[in-house]
């Protein structure tokens, strides 16, 4: 491994790119073949719950990064930055996951907490006849000393420490929900300072961010896993993929 410090700022948008898709190559492989096996180092130790997250969130991060691939580096849509925005934070919480023991109890605590929540809106609803059974079984809290991660993005990278990557969730998030940041998309000044509308947005910073990103998150996420399954065929060939990008990817995200 190259001694000198990580710096993905070096890399050109296309080598990032190269290496998201030898990922998704490997990842669909190694799930296609059934070869993501339980199977911890002892070094790397992680209870069951955390296991099965990291694994699922991570089928979704490639899942995701799949739909929105064809755009990059240069024409990622408007109408997928929610998409871009939803993979970045998959990645946030395959790192949170990875990195707290109880962040799987935080997460089940956090959707029973949910659950209660949608079924006393349901019950104010009258779209409902009265009567309905709204039957939604409860789940018992685990302890959870993390708890409050969960509360937002925000707290989930603050605890990670962070910040850049909240940073660049809020960036996709303006994009993401009805706003003036979206009406600016789609209007365009005249000379005579009259706005012309747009039948469609021009693909902006978004799509750069979502290059630089991204790949990483999948190089990130697909470590964790080879650890989870302590298969040394599956290690070289993330190590070599990381070679590539001349990062170190046990450090990457510690430091942006």
């Amino acid at each position: 491994m190259n001694n000198e410090p990580s710096v993905p700022a070096d890399l050109d948008d296309s080598v990032l790119l190269d290496a998201a898709d030898e990922l998704i190559e490997l990842w669909w492989k190694w799930v296609g073949t059934g070869s993501i096996h339980l199977r911890p180092r002892r070094d790397f130790p992680k209870t069951q719950r955390q296991a099965a997250v990291l694994i699922t969130h991570t089928q979704h991060l490639f899942q995701l990064v799949k739909a929105i691939r064809a755009h990059l580096p240069r024409e990622l849509p408007l109408t997928l930055v929610p998409v871009a925005r939803e993979a970045l934070e998959t990645g946030i919480w395959i790192l949170w996951v990875d990195r707290f023991e109880d962040a799987a109890e935080v997460a089940i605590n956090e959707a029973e907490r949910n659950r209660k929540n949608l079924k006393a809106s349901m019950i104010k609803s009258s779209i409902f006849p009265e009567g309905t059974s709204l039957d939604i079984p409860e789940w018992t809290r685990l302890d959870s000393p993390s708890a409050g991660h969960t509360r937002s993005v925000e707290s989930m990278t603050d605890a990670l420490k962070l910040p850049e990557l909240y940073a660049f969730y809020r960036m996709f998030s303006g994009l993401s929900h009805p706003g003036i940041e979206v009406s600016e998309q789609y209007l365009q000044a005249r000379e005579d300072g009259m706005p012309v509308f747009r039948d469609a947005a021009s693909p902006g910073f978004e799509s750069v961010l979502a290059t630089r990103v991204l790949p990483l998150m999948l190089l990130k996420a697909t470590r964790i896993i080879t650890y989870l399954t302590d298969d040394r065929a599956q290690r070289r060939e993330v190590r070599d993929i990381a070679r590539g990008l001349l990062v170190d990817v046990d450090d990457l995200f510690k430091n942006l």
